[in-house]
């Protein structure tokens, strides 16, 4: 018999729960739905100690995901050790008595706070406030995680409203419309994925300051220019570890004429292994000289104060001779780069990578 993990209903809805149903499938173990059962989803695997480890690695992973309970666990032991089946255990709500005795404690707390002044119950309440703000601050500083990136096919395209030109303003403006695409939330930025990926791994990295483009930018800007480098090179890392594939490469950058309003920062791996990736523009922007690395963008900044693109031969780039970022070699169409990407695995010789 198979261990199995019974888990509770998440609060924090579908979601959540298909990151999770992802993440357990990354790591070998097998989600299966049931009908009329009162769990949302049994994980399946050989050894009670590997279903344990995806519960505790969930349960930290996870901050609002209930998960298995001990006493889930110590029934999943019993099944498996009987190797029979029964109902897991329910978890029992506080008894009447206990709920008597806290609105009991909560009518005191009342009674307390209704003697204090009231000037001086505001003066604590914003204080209090206060101190929330800066706990808040401090967590999305410190334990903000990137949610587990999913698969292109999986993912269905944005909606949005408005011009397309528009469609990062929408998505920022909008973001508990659009929380599916979000990996990563901060203080001073947003990570989405591309809603026409042209590699197996593409996101973007959104400054919450409405800076246009890259020809809007200041010297006063480098500060979230460095922020939003900084969650980038994190957001590789974390993509070699979420797939295994510690030989992913990606370039980070900006394209020189971008093509939607906001400033965007492109994280792309170099296998450009897409069926977005449909012509030779889409090729080009994405390899020196019109896409530009964004360390060297935030070095021009800094010393000229400005970003200076050449329009007319940034739309040159954009026409040349697609070559191989791995060889240097011509390409004659997209079909011969496609084939060409799908053998050569030699190391990205064009262009920094991370």
């Amino acid at each position: 018999m198979e261990g199995k993990v019974f888990f509770l209903s998440p609060t924090c809805g579908a979601l959540r729960m298909m990151m999770i149903k992802s993440m357990i499938e990354k790591s070998g173990g097998l989600v299966e739905k049931r009908e009329g059962a009162r769990a949302d989803y049994f994980v399946f695997d050989k050894t009670v100690a590997a279903c344990r480890k995806k519960v505790e690695d969930l349960r930290r992973s996870f901050q609002r995901f209930e998960g298995a309970k001990p006493v889930h666990v110590q029934w999943l032991e019993q099944t498996l050790r009987n190797n029979t089946w029964q109902d897991p255990p329910v978890v029992p709500l506080p008894s009447s008595e206990e709920e008597r005795e806290r609105d009991a404690e909560e009518g005191r707390e009342r009674e307390s706070l209704e003697a204090v002044p009231k000037k001086r119950r505001m003066t604590e309440d914003l204080d209090k406030e206060q101190v929330e703000d800066d706990n808040q601050t401090r967590i999305l500083a410190e334990e903000s995680r990137f949610t587990p990136y999913a698969p292109n096919e999986r993912r269905g395209r944005p909606v949005l409203s408005g011009h397309f030109e528009h469609a990062l303003l929408d998505i920022l403006d909008n973001l508990g419309k659009h929380r599916s695409s979000v990996l990563l939330e901060d203080k001073r930025c947003v990570v989405i994925y591309d809603g026409f990926p042209k590699a197996r791994y593409h996101s973007l990295v959104l400054p919450k300051e409405k800076i246009m483009s890259i020809h809007d930018l200041k010297r006063s800007n480098l500060e979230v220019l460095r922020h939003m480098h900084e969650i980038a090179v994190k957001l590789t890392k974390h993509l070699r570890q979420d797939s295994g594939c510690e030989e992913l490469s990606f370039r980070i950058g900006y394209h020189s004429i971008p093509s939607l309003k906001l400033l965007h920062l492109h994280v792309i791996s170099t296998d450009f292994d897409s069926p977005c990736l449909k012509n030779k523009k889409h090729w080009n922007s994405f390899q020196p000289p019109f896409f530009i690395d964004s360390g060297m963008l935030m070095e021009d900044l800094e010393r000229n104060g400005k970003i200076s693109i050449n329009k007319e031969q940034a739309l040159q780039w954009l026409k040349d001779d697609m070559i191989s970022h791995r060889t240097e070699e011509k390409m004659k169409n997209i079909p011969a780069l496609k084939d060409h990407l799908a053998r050569c695995k030699k190391p990205v010789c064009t262009g920094k990578v991370y």
